[in-house]
C-alpha cells in the first residue's frame, strides 16, 4: 500500500493461502452436518487451515510480549505501565516479512482504533486498576488532579440522582399541567393585555403569565385526575403520567393543589381582584362542569369554549380594562368561535378514540360527519364577524377587517373542502390552519387597535382640567373618553412596517378615505389634529 509503514510484501504462497482460509467464512452445508459429526472432507480441510492460522497468530503474540514483559521489568520504578502499553511498539519494529505477519499486524491496528474510540481518561484508568506483576514496580499515588476527579466520581451518584429525580418531578408536572394547552393560554392572555395599550407594567404583566400559566396546570391536572380510568382505554392518552402509573394519586392531587392555590396567590398579588377571580372560576368551571359532563353530553364543547374565552378578558382586566368593554367581548368572542372549528377537527381525526374512552362528543355520535361538518362551516363563517366588528365600532381600522376576513376565508375554505369530503385528511387541514390562525388574529387585533398619540393623551388631560375650572384652562364643551396611549414599542412596529408599505409610502398621505389607513399615531383627522388642543 501507498504510504504503509511496512515493507513490500514477500509472495508466499503457503502462507497467503492459510491467511485467506482464516479470513474466509466457515460453510458447512446442513446435509453434511447431519450426515457426519465432522463434516464434508472439504470442510475438516478448511478447520485444519484455520487452527494453523491461529497458533501461527498465538505464536507471533507470545515472540512479540516476551521483549516487552521484560522491558517493564527492567523499567526503573516508576508509574507502572502493563505489557500491553508496549506491545504497539514492539510491533512496529518487528519486520512484517509475510503476509501471516502482515495479518496480525492489521489485527492489531484494528484493535488499536477500537480502543481508541473510548474516552482517553477510561482508557487509562481501566489500565491503571491492573496490579503490578513479575516483581514490577507498585504504581505511584494519584495526581491531585486525578483524585479531585475521584472524589466528584464518588460523589456523583447521590447528586446525579437528585437532579435525575427534578428532571422527572419537572416533566411530570409539565405533562399534567398539559404544557403546550397552557403555553397557549398564556399567549391569548397576554393578547389581551397588550391589546389595553398604555405602558406595559412588567411586574403586572409577569403575574398576569405566570398566575395564568398556573391556573390552566392545575385545571389540567384535575381534569387528568379526574378521567384517569378512561385515560387508560384511550391510545392517545394512554401513556400518559397517571394511566401509565408514572405518578401516584396524591402526588398528582398534591401538584393541582400547589398550583391552583400558587396562581390564585400570585393574581392576587400582581393583578386585582376581578382577574383572580376569572382564574379560579376558569379552574372550577373546566374540572368540574367540563370534565364531569365529558361521558355525559355533546354540551362539554360549549363549557370548554367558554373556559378558553376567559384568559383573554383575564389579561384585558388586569391591564386596568373591564370585563364589559367591546374590547373584552371581540378578545373573548374570538377564542370562544375559534374553538369549535379547532376541537371538531380533531375530535373527528380520533372519534374512534374518543369512542373508547366513552366520550360524548359530536363526531362520536355522528357517524356520517354531516353534523360535524356543518358545525366547523358554521363557527368558520361566524368568526368573520369579529373582524368587520371590530372596524364597525371604530375599536381597530379598517386593515384589521381585510386581513381578518382574508385569514377566516381560507379557514372556511378548508372547513367547506370538509364538508364536501369528511376525510381525517380535510379535518387534518382544518386543524393544522386553526393553529396559526388563532395567533395571526390576536397580533392583527394588537396592531391594528386604534390608540392615541401622546400628544392626543395631553390633550384629554388638559381638557379635564379645564372642566374643573382650573387657572389657564378653558372649559371644555363636551367630555370624551380618551383612546389608551400606544406602546413605545408597537409605535416602532408601525413605522418599520410603514417603511415596507409601498402603498403607505406612494399613495397614503393622512388620507383617511384611503383603504390603508396611515400607520402613524394621528387620528383620522389629518396630521393637524393635534393643533386643536385646549391651550
Amino acid at each position: 500500500e501507498k504510504g504503509s509503514p511496512y515493507p513490500p510484501i514477500r509472495p508466499s504462497p503457503h502462507a497467503a493461502g492459510a491467511c485467506i482460509e482464516a479470513a474466509a467464512p466457515r460453510r458447512t452445508p446442513a446435509s453434511d452436518k447431519r450426515s457426519s459429526p465432522f463434516g464434508h472432507a472439504e470442510d475438516q480441510r478448511q478447520q485444519c487451515s484455520n487452527r494453523d492460522a491461529r497458533a501461527k497468530m498465538r505464536s507471533t503474540l507470545r515472540t512479540l510480549h516476551r521483549p516487552a514483559a521484560a522491558a517493564a521489568a527492567a523499567a526503573p520504578a516508576g508509574r507502572f505501565r502493563p505489557p500491553a502499553y508496549q506491545l504497539h511498539s514492539a510491533a512496529a519494529a518487528t519486520v512484517a516479512t509475510t503476509p501471516a505477519d502482515r495479518f496480525v499486524h492489521l489485527r492489531e491496528r484494528t484493535g488499536r482504533r477500537l480502543r481508541d474510540s473510548y474516552s482517553r481518561d477510561q482508557h487509562q484508568r481501566r489500565w491503571l486498576s491492573v496490579g503490578p506483576k513479575d516483581g514490577a514496580a507498585p504504581a505511584p499515588l494519584l495526581s491531585s488532579l486525578e483524585r479531585e476527579w475521584d472524589s466528584e466520581a464518588a460523589a456523583s451518584p447521590s447528586s446525579a440522582g437528585a437532579l435525575a429525580t427534578v428532571r422527572t418531578n419537572l416533566g411530570l408536572y409539565a405533562e399534567l399541567s398539559k404544557a403546550r394547552l397552557s403555553s397557549l393560554v398564556v399567549i391569548t392572555a397576554g393578547a389581551g393585555y397588550a391589546a389595553a395599550g398604555g405602558e406595559m407594567d412588567y411586574t403586572t404583566m409577569a403575574a398576569l403569565c405566570g398566575g395564568t400559566s398556573l391556573a390552566a396546570g392545575s385545571a389540567g391536572t384535575f381534569n387528568q385526575i379526574i378521567e384517569r380510568n378512561r385515560d387508560k382505554l384511550m391510545k392517545r392518552t394512554c401513556n400518559r403520567a397517571l394511566p401509565a402509573g408514572r405518578i401516584s394519586f396524591n402526588h398528582a392531587l398534591g401538584w393541582g393543589i400547589f398550583s391552583g392555590v400558587t396562581s390564585t396567590a400570585i393574581l392576587a398579588a400582581g393583578t386585582d381582584p376581578v382577574t383572580t377571580a376569572l382564574g379560579v372560576a376558569n379552574i372550577g368551571i373546566y374540572a368540574v362542569p367540563y370534565t364531569l359532563s365529558k361521558p355525559h353530553s355533546e354540551i362539554n364543547t360549549w363549557i370548554g369554549a367558554v373556559v378558553g374565552a376567559i384568559p383573554p378578558v383575564m389579561g384585558w382586566c388586569a391591564a386596568g380594562g373591564s370585563m364589559f368593554d367591546v374590547e373584552a367581548a371581540l378578545l373573548g368572542g374570538t377564542l370562544f368561535l375559534w374553538q369549535f372549528p379547532h376541537f371538531f377537527s380533531l375530535a373527528w381525526i380520533h372519534r374512534k378514540d374518543y369512542a373508547r374512552g366513552h366520550h360524548q362528543m359530536v363526531p362520536v355520535n355522528d357517524p356520517t360527519g354531516e353534523r360535524t361538518a356543518r358545525l366547523i362551516t358554521g363557527y368558520s363563517l361566524a368568526m368573520f364577524t369579529i373582524p368587520v366588528a371590530a372596524t364597525a365600532l371604530d375599536v381597530t381600522s379598517s386593515m384589521f377587517a381585510l386581513e381578518g376576513v382574508a385569514a377566516t376565508g381560507y379557514l372556511t375554505y378548508l372547513a367547506g373542502k370538509f364538508h364536501q369530503q369528511r376525510s381525517d385528511e380535510n379535518a387534518r387541514k382544518v386543524f393544522k390552519c386553526s393553529l396559526w390562525y388563532l395567533p395571526l388574529m390576536l397580533a392583527l387585533f394588537v396592531f391594528h387597535r386604534k390608540y392615541s398619540s401622546a400628544l392626543e393623551g395631553e390633550a384629554a388631560g388638559d381638557a379635564e382640567r379645564g372642566e374643573k375650572g382650573e387657572v389657564g384652562h378653558a372649559p371644555a364643551v363636551a367630555k370624551t373618553k380618551a383612546a389608551p396611549t400606544a406602546p413605545v414599542w408597537l409605535e416602532q412596529a408601525k413605522e418599520f412596517m410603514k417603511t415596507m408599505c409601498v402603498h403607505e409610502r406612494i399613495i397614503v398621505k393622512n388620507d383617511a378615505s384611503a383603504l390603508c389607513p396611515s400607520t402613524s399615531p394621528v387620528d383620522s383627522k389629518g396630521a393637524n389634529a393635534t393643533d386643536k388642543r385646549v391651550d
